[in-house]
């Protein structure tokens, strides 16, 4: 870690020599003297840190460095900060100017109040950079003394940073096949747990426990006797709870709770929570599996037993842990406690060498094998080891690489961990992978132990976060978010990640981190990473956290007041508060924001907050502040416009707010906005923030002087992902379309056009020509129409977009007829919804005029659904023509198609169609029905059929209330 902060030091500093440092007198030399002195101290900073745990002095020595670096970053950032701060607030005034002024007559500081705005604010200026200059002297003296103590140790100088590999293959998903040695135990779990009634015990709940030191896998054996299929038919419901450090059984009640109704809680009182899941228990045969349980969850076991009891005769326990006390404190008998051993050495090594000789041919294996067994033993039979291992040594191809490994002092190091310790050789591994890696990942490894164990990590934020620290750094050649891609993509291919998930196409969205990992990362960063939770009583005490303490998530309970003890932890750097509905964080804002002024991250998500303090200027370092979910937020002051550092803000789902402060352009190093749910219109500054990468939602207002117009759109070029611009109905002038310049986005993809109600007869052409003239751009992958009054909703550009996987069109109810998208040649999903216009499916929709046999329309078309339309009767007859029509079709829906007769045989007949659905079809349920129906043997083939009846008003109220639960489980 001290690595990376020596190194964020010295290219601040770089940047500050090469344009600033002249403009603070006096300095310049301090500043050479700075860097040297980092220089010096960078080249011994990886043997140093690989010896500190067992030598005392040099783990002093780092920490004071560690102090040391810290502070000057701070300080370089605020040298910066001035410097935007002066280059934005000026405005026709020459500010370097007055400051020569000022230095040539200083007679000129004492009028400086009878000046101008512009000109006191030079004043200011003036006195700020010369506290910058002080604090550059004494932080020099303070560097000075740690590079001369630095000459007591004998360490071996390194070289330079490496360059960050390319990201390696990922598999991530547990495959069953692949896992190695755990037959046999997966049996003998499931022969405790689906004992038959009468070989029970008298108890009417059964506790089975898998116990064992970390890195054996426990938790992956618990989950392949979840998701076996006997063990899923014997139990009517399942329900699987990471518990992990601290055993908090209302979180945990309220987590049963959610999956066996599926909807979110709204309970918080413990003993309500618990009377309702007895209920839902109640004579059903049940499965609760409690992972990763702790020495302090016995205790508190004792309250939430009893509730289930009222479960039938067969339901079981299943509980994880490592504390091989814990299963008898909470009631598991001896022949039920499955103490999980190590693998075998043949074992190890099928897992080690299916990933390490990957893509690695004969003569490599040949080469290497040897020294890979000898390797494997050293992994003392823990999987985990072996994996992480061989994840390492996959993209090292040399004898010596391996050797090295081998080599190691860390398998030797018996002070690196606690003697006893039951994860000491899971941590070797990692500890090795750990050093092996580049530099450049490390800080953003160790930083994810900032999130509880368990927690589904959104790749997108957790790279935000590491900008915001600092840990990624652009190049000409890439931006930020491309350079964290690929470190996460690295991480992943260590194995530090598991359960991966993907969006539709591919992309990975979230993931987690194995416990073993998540610990060793704690490990990493110890007491400069902290969760702590507050439930009231004592006030929280700062000397109990440490003034190490960097980075902190502190979880407030209901009705708690903010720890004021905290305000005294100047140099934190991140803080995440968990409010619990709680309303009091509110009072502390102002205290927060004037105390913890080198804060770089904020989170204060769902803190039922109402108003943001105006002293938020105050954190000028701020990079990245989370207020998503405060619904009862209504306004954002201006000067949050003073945080010129401002990479991410968060407003998602600020149901209340209705505008953005007017001075928004102030911000110019912002580059995610994340307004999702933002019902209100942008100020005209927007257009300005040319470094936007993610905007949600661009709202487009009546007042063209306050509000964002369709061409204000035009110089942020730098869009990626989702964007939807709404309020395309107040849009007078269709040039404007083209002003947006909405093709140069070229990594915008989904786009979501929204037209907004109203049937004003001009739409009909208005609508056409706007839609013609917002051409998307060429590789969108996503396109979604909505309220659309055009006759046609055929623009000339459609046809162009090859890349197109997913259409929706909805409510384009002014629509005669179907656009012809059949030559489409990558769509795989076509959900069109609500065009009354349409009675019948023309032969333009297969997008050719042609007839051929030869010519295939939806050639890659899997999923097809037609929603709400009301006066569709039929199909053309071209449908009927011996011609390939959607030959990958699996899923076929009709819904609310009330006057729909019949569906074209070739679409029925495929053998890929693996679903047809009918919802509110009369006629359509009548044909087809199951025995009686005429056409019925038309669909019988097709594996899975539904007909569903309920009305359209009452699917929309459901659709209704799931979509508010669903807000509610977020917010909560």
């Amino acid at each position: 870690m001290a690595e990376t902060l020596v190194s964020i030091a010295l290219q601040q500093l770089a940047k500050i020599m090469e344009e600033q440092v002249k403009l603070v007198t006096g300095v310049e030399e301090d500043v050479r003297t700075l860097k040297s002195n980092l220089q010096s101290i960078q080249g011994v900073l990886v043997e140093a840190e690989k010896k500190q745990f067992e030598n005392v002095p040099i783990k002093q020595w780092l920490d004071n460095l560690k102090d040391v670096s810290y502070a000057i970053d701070d300080v370089l950032d605020e040298w910066s900060t001035a410097i935007v701060r002066a280059q934005t607030e000026e405005d026709d005034f020459s500010h370097s100017w007055f400051e020569s002024q000022l230095l040539q007559f200083p007679f000129l500081r004492q009028v400086c109040s009878f000046l101008p705005i512009n000109s006191c604010f030079a004043c200011t200026e003036f006195g700020n950079r010369y506290e910058i200059a002080r604090k550059i002297k004494k932080l020099n003296a303070r560097l000075d003394d740690i590079a001369k103590e630095r000459k007591r140790y004998t360490f071996k100088l390194t070289e330079g940073n490496e360059e960050v590999n390319k990201p390696l293959v990922v598999t991530s998903a547990i495959d069953v096949a692949e896992v190695k040695g755990r037959e046999q135990d997966k049996t003998a779990i499931k022969k405790m747990l689906m004992v038959e009634s009468g070989n029970r015990s008298n108890l009417q709940l059964q506790v089975v426990s898998i116990a064992g030191i970390g890195g054996l896998g426990k938790t992956t054996l618990a989950k392949l006797v979840y998701n076996d299929k006997d063990v899923e038919k014997y139990f009517e419901n399942r329900v699987w709870v990471s518990v992990s450090k601290p055993f908090d059984e209302v979180k945990i009640a309220k987590s049963i709770l959610e999956i066996l109704t599926d909807a979110a809680s709204f309970f918080n009182e413990f003993e309500t929570i618990m009377q309702h899941i007895q209920k839902l228990v109640k004579g059903k045969r049940f499965l609760l599996v409690l992972d990763d349980v702790w020495e302090d969850g016995p205790s508190k076991w004792e309250r939430m037993r009893d509730s289930f009891t009222s479960a039938s005769l067969g339901s079981s326990i299943l509980l994880t842990t490592r504390d091989m006390s814990v299963p008898g404190n909470m009631g598991c008998r001896r022949d039920c406690l499955f103490k999980l051993g190590k693998l075998s050495l043949e074992d190890c090594w099928s897992i080690f060498s299916e990933i390490a000789f990957f893509q690695k041919n004969n003569e490599e294996r040949g080469r290497l094998e040897a020294i890979g067994r000898e390797i494997v033993e050293k992994c003392d039979g823990l999987p985990m080891a072996a994996k992480t291992l061989a994840c390492l040594l996959r993209s090292k191809q040399s004898w010596k690489e391996w050797q090295s490994v081998l080599d190691s002092e860390v398998w030797e190091l018996d002070g690196l961990w606690e003697k006893g310790s039951e994860t000491q050789s899971g941590f070797a591994s990692l500890w090795l992978s750990y050093y092996n890696m580049v530099s450049e990942l490390r800080p953003c490894f160790s930083y994810c132990s900032i999130f509880p164990k368990d927690h589904e990590i959104k790749k997108d934020v957790l790279i935000q976060l590491w900008m915001a620290q600092g840990y990624l750094r652009q190049t000409p050649a890439e931006d930020m978010e491309r350079i964290g891609e690929k470190y996460f993509q690295n991480l992943a291919a260590f194995s530090f990640f598991e359960e991966l998930k993907k969006d539709d196409y591919g992309n990975i969205i979230s993931c987690k981190m194995y416990n073993i990992v998540h610990d060793f990362a704690k490990y990493i960063r110890k007491n400069e990473c902290l969760s702590i939770k507050v439930d009231g009583g004592e006030e929280l005490r700062t000397d109990s956290l440490g003034k190490e303490v960097r980075h902190l998530r502190v979880m407030l309970g209901k009705e708690v007041s903010f720890p004021s003890s905290i305000y005294r932890l100047k140099n934190l750097r991140s803080l995440w508060v968990q409010s619990k509905g709680n309303s009091m964080i509110g009072a502390a804002l102002p205290n927060l924001f004037s105390g913890l002024t080198c804060l770089r991250t904020l989170n204060l998500s769902n803190c039922n907050i109402v108003e943001i303090p105006s002293t938020i200027s105050k954190l000028i370092h701020l990079r990245q502040i989370d207020l998503s979910y405060n619904k009862e937020l209504k306004e954002l002051p201006e000067t949050l416009c003073e945080l010129y550092n401002l990479q991410t803000l968060n407003i998602s789902w600020c149901v209340s707010l209705v505008k953005l402060p007017r001075g928004i352009e102030k911000l110019i190093n912002l580059r995610h906005l994340n307004n999702g749910g933002f019902e209100g219109v942008l100020p005209k500054g927007i257009r300005r923030l040319s470094c936007l990468r993610s905007l949600d939602r661009f709202g487009i207002g009546h007042d063209g002087e306050e509000s964002c117009t369709l061409g204000d759109m035009k110089g942020l070029n730098s869009l990626q992902g989702y964007f939807c611009i709404r309020g395309l109905e107040n849009v007078a002038d269709v040039d404007e379309g083209k002003q947006a310049e909405l093709k140069k986005k070229t990594e915008v993809s989904p786009l979501e056009l929204r037209f907004g109600k109203g049937d004003a007869e001009w739409r009909k052409s208005h609508d056409g020509e706007l839609l013609d003239a917002l051409e998307p751009p060429p590789y969108v992958q996503e396109l979604r129409v909505y309220d659309y009054q055009g006759s046609t909703v055929f623009p000339t550009w459609m046809i162009s977009l090859t890349s197109l996987k997913t259409l929706l069109l909805t409510n384009c109810k002014a629509c005669q007829h179907l656009p012809p998208l059949g030559q489409l040649p990558s769509l795989e999903f076509l959900r069109i919804w609500g065009m009354d216009g349409i009675k019948k499916v023309g032969p333009e929709f297969l997008g050719t005029e042609t007839q051929s046999a030869l010519v295939v329309a939806f050639p890659r078309l899997i999923k097809l659904r037609f929603v709400r339309m009301r006066n569709l009767e039929g199909w053309a007859d071209e449908f009927s023509i011996k011609r390939t029509i959607m030959p990958r079709l699996r899923t076929l829906s009709f819904a609310w198609c009330p006057k729909l007769k019949a569906v074209p045989d070739q679409m029925l007949g495929k053998a890929t169609l693996q679903e047809l659905i009918f919802t509110c079809s009369p006629i359509l349920k009548q044909r087809y029905q199951k025995g009686t129906g005429e056409d019925w043997h038309k669909i019988s083939h097709i594996p899975n059929i539904k007909v569903w009846n309920f009305g359209e008003k009452r699917f929309l109220k459901l659709l209704e209330v799931h979509l508010k639960l669903l807000l509610r489980l977020v917010l909560f």
